[in-house]
């Protein structure tokens, strides 16, 4: 991986080696398609959303390959095929294998990646063709959800080689199809304040210098030291990650007085900041390193301005600037928090330790920005109190899943706390079960039912996969939502409704943008036009790509043409006592019932939904049919029902 920067004077050198394990060389055909090409079409999103199909990942842990056999499929599909998919004609996957150094083993060679990949930069940008854009991402979508079924003994320096070929070829495109990066959004925001903080902080924000004193630090020189080293070093030392020097760092930062002590002399911290501008502009190698290490940074170097009259930072900087910290006392969190927010810091401090966190929440209106809506859909712990269980009881250890709090979102974005929860205005609707077809037995036809995914259809036949999201943090469990699942939730209440942010997502005809995170709801009661909800889950939505759209919504339309054939109104007019599939009487009636769903299932008018089957599955399109006519016809969806008016008030407890 000799693309990569290295640390200077690393002792790891030769982790860096990575070896050559493709069993059969990349067969040139489109990468898109290749697992389909060797026999493994399971690998594909498709297969995924198959009917009782597995996630990849998923189905590498029921299923898992011999080590070495994973291995040498990825290196040739994701690392070989993907060179192949963007750089073409201008290179030869030969480029990239060489003998080590030290052993008669062949290994990969990347030391001619970069200039191939600025050549090809050069290239598009003068005309030349190649892939779009979208397919690019399209790509680089399908290899990092696909490493996914990466186990904890699959090779790191294999992984590595491909993520990190993956990540250079992202920004590449970026700056190729002159596609403007969130860093540089990021880069541009004029939104940092001086804030009147307590009289502890004023310490840190007047003194002339801050100078950082962190063991691990000090064994370093920075003499022959790169600056994206230096910052990877500052960002891993123990200083970054305690809650209450983001106040001794920030404060001074923002007057550019922050400085850093290493073995042979210290450097300032803005200093290193603008290093990292220059690298992102002028070196494609460091790019991703330097991208990612420049957000850690600037939560530091750019969490206040140095505009003295402008305002405070908002929700959203300080959840990006505490997440990896921690703190000792849980209960200084919500005084470091409301300081830098510039919140009433003596209402706070009077509150027992317990309840200081509430204070902080039912004050942060008065925050800039205050309380975006979004907070909502945030997974981690949540407090326990009656009218305050919308409100997470940490801002730490932020959820990898969680996207970023859209504090600058147009129209009504706040929500303000009452005694009774949180009040938001949001889009939402009400969800059913079908009822159950009479004359069926318990689970039949054995329909394997994820107890954390369900298919939905709303009233336009549009129809969704809609998943429990869940906590990625190991050992950080969500007490907000306890364990419950889905489906259970969903059938033990008659009422349930689902809340979320974006008042077009229903009216989207374009289905690989339709998705969101929702919260779903109990409904308790409704009060002068505002709907008082209990909080019980979180979920996401995904409408089903148009093929498994075309196929659910036929087989849907199966089940109803079931529903009026003799055998389903036969089994109807059973009594309870003779719903029994031993009674040789009864399973006559129900083996005519299995008989009739394939008669229709093989109509001439389903021949698009079969072939939608086929093309899904890639084995017994008919098998699949009928078990989405099964698992319809038995009651095993649910329905979406009208939606509210966007300006619908909620109070979500």
């Amino acid at each position: 991986m000799e693309h990569l920067p290295a640390p200077t004077n690393s002792i790891h050198g030769e982790q860096r080696t990575v070896p050559y394990v493709c069993w059969v060389p990349y067969d040139g055909g489109p990468f898109l398609t290749y697992p389909e090409r060797v026999g493994k079409p399971q690998a594909l999103p498709a297969a995924s959303n198959t009917l009782g199909q597995l996630p990849y990942w998923r189905y590498e842990q029921h299923h898992p390959k011999p080590e070495d056999e994973l291995a040498s499929f990825f290196q040739t599909w994701l690392f070989f095929g993907l060179i192949h998919e963007i750089l073409g004609d201008l290179c030869a996957l030969d480029d990239f294998v060489q003998l080590s150094n030290s052993t008669t083993d062949i290994v990969v060679s990347t030391s001619r990646l970069v200039g191939f990949i600025e050549t090809w930069v050069i290239n598009v940008a003068n005309g030349g063709r190649f892939p779009t854009y979208e397919h690019i991402a399209e790509c680089l979508r399908l290899v990092f959800v696909t490493l996914r079924a990466a186990g904890p003994m699959f090779d790191q320096r294999l992984k590595m080689s491909i993520v990190s070929t993956g990540k250079i070829f992202a920004y590449a495109a970026n700056k190729a199809y002159h596609i403007e990066n969130m860093l540089i959004r990021m880069t541009s925001k004029t939104t940092l304040p001086s804030i009147a903080l307590e009289v502890a902080s004023r310490a840190y924000a007047d003194a002339t210098h801050v100078l950082v004193l962190d063991a691990s630090l000090q064994l370093f020189d920075i003499s022959g030291t790169s600056s994206v080293d230096l910052c990877a070093r500052i960002l891993a030392c123990g200083w970054m990650r305690r809650l209450w020097t983001l106040q001794e760092g920030a404060l001074p930062a923002k007057r550019r007085r922050l400085w850093f002590q290493f073995r042979d002399r210290p450097i300032n911290i803005h200093d290193l900041y603008l290093q990292l501008l220059r690298i992102l502009n002028d070196e494609v190698c460091h790019h991703g390193l330097a991208v990612s290490i420049l957000k850690g940074i600037m939560g530091i170097t750019t969490f206040f301005s140095s505009v003295p009259d402008e305002l405070g930072a908002d929700l959203a900087t300080i959840e990006a600037a505490v997440e990896h910290r921690s703190v000792s006392v849980p209960t200084d969190e919500p005084l470091l928090i409301g300081s830098l927010l510039d919140l009433n810091m003596e209402s706070i401090i009077s509150e027992p330790d317990r309840t200081r966190i509430h204070r902080m929440w039912w004050l942060m209106p008065a925050a800039r920005r205050g309380i975006p809506k979004d907070i909502l859909f945030r997974i981690g712990p949540r407090l326990k109190d009656e009218g305050y269980r919308w409100a997470p009881s940490t801002m730490l250890n932020n959820d990898p899943s969680n996207e970023i709090l859209q504090t600058k979102r147009q129209g009504a974005n706040q929500g303000i706390p009452t005694s009774r929860g949180l009040q938001v205005s949001l889009s939402g609707f009400r969800v059913s079960f079908p009822d159950q077809s009479k004359g069926l037995p318990a689970n039949p036809w054995s329909i394997i039912e994820s107890m954390d995914q369900l298919y939905m259809r709303d009233q336009d036949g549009a129809w969704y996969s809609v998943v429990r999201r869940v906590s990625r943090n190991s050992g950080l469990e969500d007490d907000f939502l306890g364990n419950e699942k889905l489906c259970n939730i969903l059938k033990s209440d008659n009422d349930i409704r689902f809340l979320y942010l974006e008042p077009e997502f229903q009216s989207r005809v374009d289905s690989d943008q339709q998705a969101i995170n929702s919260l779903g709801v109990k409904f308790l009661y409704e009060e002068e036009g505002v709907i008082y909800v209990q909080s019980c889950m979180l979920v996401h939505f995904q409408r089903l790509q148009i093929t498994l759209l075309e196929m659910f919504e036929t087989a849907y339309q199966c089940a109803e043409l079931l529903a009026d054939s003799d055998p389903a109104r036969q089994l109807a007019a059973l009594q309870e006592d003779e719903v029994n599939i031993e009674l040789p009487a009864y399973k006559i009636l129900f083996d005519a019932l299995g008989l009739e769903i394939h008669r229709i299932a093989i109509m001439d008018d389903n021949k698009t939904a079969l072939a939608a089957a086929r093309q899904v599955s890639g084995h017994d399109s008919t098998v699949l049919f009928e078990g989405v006519i099964k698992m319809l016809f038995a009651g095993h969806y649910a329905k979406i029902g009208t939606r509210t008016r966007d300006s619908q008030r909620w109070c979500v407890d």
